[in-house]
């Protein structure tokens, strides 16, 4: 066999034998990285949802026990070999290297003997905390959080109870913004979370110090930052549906829409009452009869009627668009010449006027 490779190989031009060649190698790397790849271990979760200061204690006792690891892309998820991931779980738990960022009511399950109350009251805010950084930190656009409670011991003999407060970090993840609907979902878990706090007394606030949403400012403050919100809202609303009708007629990027929506946010309140003398009903009669001053007989007659009544009560809603300024930017008609030039022309007056049409139906 040898043999008549041999002779092949002296009888073949060079394309003949780089092919053989080429086939060769191709197939020996091949076969090594099938060997390689099955020869590595699968990896699986060992904890997710991992702050940075708990991430960095997980990882050196990882290093320190030899156990190979992966990191996700966001750096809170860390992976382990499947065949240790039962190991080493058991192996942080027991040195107190919890995955998750805090702990949660973990925490109860190292009970003390001797426990004071106050004790017992800072591990269950402890415990609240931790619970609720690991559902916030669940979000895809969370890298971090910190929840703070100040809840304040409730007493029978004291006439005002002081309501509790929230107040909430959040570290987002690089060009990650919160939609509203996420921020109001937020503030609704921790008020529902935390017995007796409203919505009012949550304040979210990113890491740069600027504040995200929640109630905790008061006054005209918090009212112009909810109208701003609002107004924000239907701007974006509104935008969205221009634009999606401009892509579906000229094509995705060819146009840019910006809209200012004016919103009236005076709350009025009127009741008014009138009256119909004409449709005035008997409601009683009261009829009396007497002797009068020379012996003759006197009656008198008391009618009451009953004049219909209608009371109508007029509350405004509030936000309600008073007046919209749009503005549309669209690419010119796109014409490729025969030398592949691309070139752009004018639109004629009658597609901008009925592109003007579409914008205004959709808005």
């Amino acid at each position: 066999m040898f043999e008549r490779l041999a002779t092949w190989w002296k009888a073949a031009n060079a394309t003949q034998r780089s092919l053989l060649g080429g086939g060769v190698v191709a197939a020996i790397v091949s076969v090594t990285a099938v060997v390689m790849w099955s020869s590595q271990p699968d990896f699986v979760v060992l904890f997710s949802g991992v702050g940075p200061d708990a991430a960095s204690g997980v990882l050196d006792e990882l290093e320190e026990n030899g156990v190979p690891y992966r990191i996700s892309r966001s750096g809170s998820t860390i992976l382990v070999p499947a065949d240790r991931v039962g190991e080493q779980r058991m192996r942080l738990a027991g040195k107190g290297v919890v995955g998750p960022g805090d702990m949660g009511y973990e925490i109860f399950d190292q009970s003390q003997l001797g426990m004071t109350e106050f004790l017992q009251q800072v591990n269950y805010r402890r415990a609240l905390e931790g619970e609720l950084t690991r559902t916030i930190v669940s979000l895809d656009e969370v890298r971090g959080a910190r929840v703070h409670l100040a809840i304040t011991k409730q007493s029978a003999f004291r006439r005002e109870q002081t309501p509790p407060k929230a107040s909430i970090t959040l570290d987002l993840m690089p060009g990650a913004q919160l939609r509203q609907d996420q921020i109001r979902g937020i503030v609704a878990l921790i008020a529902g979370s935390v017995e007796n706090l409203q919505a009012s007394g949550v304040t979210i606030v990113d890491t740069t110090g600027r504040e995200l949403g929640g109630g905790g400012g008061s006054g005209e403050l918090a009212a112009s930052s909810d109208q701003l919100r609002l107004q924000q809202d239907v701007e974006a609303h509104l935008q969205q549906k221009a634009a999606t009708m401009l892509d579906r007629v000229i094509g995705i990027g060819k146009s840019q829409v910006q809209i200012h929506a004016d919103l009236d946010f005076e709350r009025l309140e009127r009741s008014t009452e009138s009256y119909d003398p004409a449709s005035a009903s008997i409601r009683s009669e009261q009829r009396t009869t007497g002797e009068g001053v020379g012996g003759d007989s006197q009656e008198s007659l008391l009618t009451n009627y009953e004049i219909d009544k209608t009371v109508e009560s007029l509350l405004k809603s509030v936000g309600t668009v008073k007046r919209l300024s749009v503005a549309v930017l669209v690419n010119g008609v796109e014409q490729t010449g025969e030398d592949g030039a691309v070139a752009y022309s004018d639109r004629t007056q009658e597609e901008l006027n009925t592109l003007g049409a579409v914008v205004k139906d959709a808005v």
